[in-house]
């Protein structure tokens, strides 16, 4: 996905965020041939005043044949980035050769927000401005005693002073919810070291921001399978002090289940998540000094030591986080830097 985010602060996008891609499926009888030009095409519109108003369109060849039935992916850099500003914008991929095409399976579409360096998240939002989360995620298993999800985002934060302010967390109950009707989850910070192209061990993570998010009424005022949304300002930093503005590099927003108390599925609060942004491309554009955006997941549990699980729950599965920015200082111009 262009960007690698439903929703991203303007001053922190950087080269890597504009990459485009996608992995081409050849569904016809016949070898796609270098000679038909086959190509993945980027349209990208703006909505202005409720018209979609297109505002790049862009190219990437495919070099290499694609037999019947078989795949090639094919990637890109939007060099052209003229257009930048704080809106919603919608991408159409489409792949397309000089020959005969089934024009109904060629094209897919996904939705991204520019911000105004004030949010950023991988979800869709509600109405309400809250973290959209349509499906719910939990490990097999269990009983646990902990479990850390999140999402990694990359801050290109030269010359803004962003700061975190708060984080958004949508949940729900299962229908069998038998747990404390309050519960206490924690929200954390860290940078990452992408030295390994992976994020798989907590050694490579340095905790710097903290903040609680105080679950209350649990079946009760949020009856058994229903969602909610728990929100924690201010994000402070590990000790209390307040928090420093973002540098640059790569972060992982994530919240923790952690209980003295061995729990399971119908104990605690379920992850909100969604499935309406693929990001199964992403995984494969990490080398070395740059993770991929996903979401990993850590789980610990008596039988088992803490194991982490560097694709989360795959690809295509996000966590209903939102993470909310002030700057910090200065004035800084409204347009992309």
């Amino acid at each position: 996905h262009f960007t690698g985010n439903r929703y991203f602060p303007i001053t922190q996008l950087s080269e890597r965020n504009f990459d485009f891609g996608a992995v081409i499926q050849n569904l016809g009888v016949a070898a796609v041939l270098p000679a038909q030009n086959p190509s993945l095409q980027l349209k990208l519109e703006r909505n202005v005043g409720g018209t979609w108003t297109q505002v790049l369109t862009d190219t990437a060849a495919v070099t290499e044949s694609i037999p019947a039935g078989g795949f090639v992916s094919v990637f890109d850099l939007v060099a052209d980035r003229s257009w930048v500003q704080v809106g919603d914008y919608r991408a159409t991929y489409t792949a397309s050769f000089n020959g005969t095409e089934e024009l109904s399976n060629n094209s897919l579409v996904h939705f991204l927000t520019i911000t105004p360096d004030d949010y950023a998240s991988k979800a869709d939002r509600d109405g309400d401005g809250t973290p959209s989360a349509p499906t719910l995620v939990f490990p097999g298993g269990g009983p646990f005693n902990k479990i850390e999800y999140g999402s990694v985002f990359y801050f290109d934060a030269t010359t803004t002073a962003l700061r975190v302010e708060g984080i958004d967390f949508k949940y729900r109950l299962s229908s069998n919810f038998s747990g404390q009707s309050d519960q206490f989850l924690i929200a954390k910070l860290y940078r990452v070291d992408s030295s390994t192209g992976i994020l798989n061990d907590r050694n490579l993570l340095t905790e710097f921001g903290i903040c609680g998010l105080n679950l209350t009424g649990l079946g009760t005022t949020v009856p058994p399978g229903q969602s909610a949304t728990v929100s924690c300002v201010p994000v402070s930093a590990v000790g209390g002090a307040p928090l420093s503005p973002l540098t640059t590099g790569h972060y992982f927003v994530s919240v923790s289940i952690d209980s003295n108390v061995p729990f399971i599925f119908d104990q605690v609060p379920l992850f909100g998540a969604t499935r309406q942004k693929n990001y199964n491309l992403n995984l494969y554009t990490a080398d070395v000094g740059h993770l991929p955006y996903v979401s990993p997941i850590a789980i610990t549990s008596d039988a088992a030591p803490e194991t982490w699980y560097a694709q989360g729950f795959g690809g295509d599965v996000v966590p209903a986080i939102g993470v909310r920015f002030v700057r910090n200082t200065g004035v800084f111009a409204n347009g992309f830097e």
